[in-house]
C-alpha cells in the first residue's frame, strides 16, 4: 500500500455481487476516502461486521442500489474517481470529467488476494487517477462549449441529438 498511496482521493465505488467490499476495504485501508458504495445485494447477517467497519471508517452502504441512486451519490461529492459496474455509470463519471474504471473488465478479473493482488489493483487505481487532465479535456471537449461550436444542422446518417465525433473534431480544427 506505501507504493500506491490513496490519502487523500475521494472515490465512489458502485458494484453488484459483494466483492465491492473488499475493495472499499482495500481502498480505505490505502487512504483513500470512500463515502458511498452502492451493491445490488441485499441486506446479509454476514457482512453486518465488514458493513460497521465500512460506516466507522466514513462509508455510506446502500444495498440493492440502482442506476438513479448512484447518480445522485455522484453528485453528492467532489470525487477524483470511479469504480463501477455498470457502464452507464462509468460514462456518467467520465461525462462529469471523473477518472472511472469499469470494474467488471477491469478490477474483477484480478485477485484482490495478497499483497500482489492488492497492489495490482491499487496500481490500476492511481494509474487511472493520474491521466484526471485527460478526463477533464475531454468533458470539455464534448460539454457545453463543444457542443455550441458544432454546427446544427442535421448530419445524414446521424440521429438527432447525437453527436458526430467527424463534425466535432472538424469544429475543433482537428485533434490534437
Amino acid at each position: 500500500m506505501a507504493d500506491y498511496p490513496l490519502n487523500g482521493l475521494t472515490m465512489l465505488v458502485a458494484g453488484y455481487d459483494g466483492h465491492e467490499f473488499m475493495l472499499v476495504r482495500l481502498l480505505i485501508e490505502a487512504g483513500a476516502k470512500v463515502p458511498y458504495l452502492a451493491t445490488a445485494v441485499n441486506t446479509n447477517p454476514l457482512a453486518r461486521e465488514e458493513e460497521a467497519w465500512l460506516r466507522d471508517h466514513g462509508c455510506a452502504v446502500l444495498y440493492k442500489a440502482n442506476y438513479d441512486a448512484e447518480i445522485v451519490a455522484l453528485t453528492e461529492h467532489p470525487y477524483d474517481l470511479v469504480v463501477g459496474t455498470t457502464t452507464t455509470i462509468c460514462a456518467y463519471a467520465k461525462k462529469l470529467g471523473i477518472p472511472a474504471i469499469y470494474d467488471t473488465n477491469a478490477l474483477a478479473t484480478r485477485s484482490l488476494m495478497l499483497a500482489q493482488g492488492a497492489s495490482d489493483i491499487l496500481q490500476l487505481v492511481m494509474q487511472t487517477y493520474r491521466r484526471k487532465d485527460k478526463y477533464e479535456r475531454i468533458a470539455r471537449f464534448f460539454g457545453e462549449e463543444g457542443a455550441a461550436e458544432i454546427d446544427a444542422r442535421p448530419v445524414p446518417g446521424v440521429a438527432p441529438g447525437t453527436i458526430d465525433l467527424t463534425q466535432v473534431v472538424l469544429a475543433h480544427g482537428g485533434s490534437d
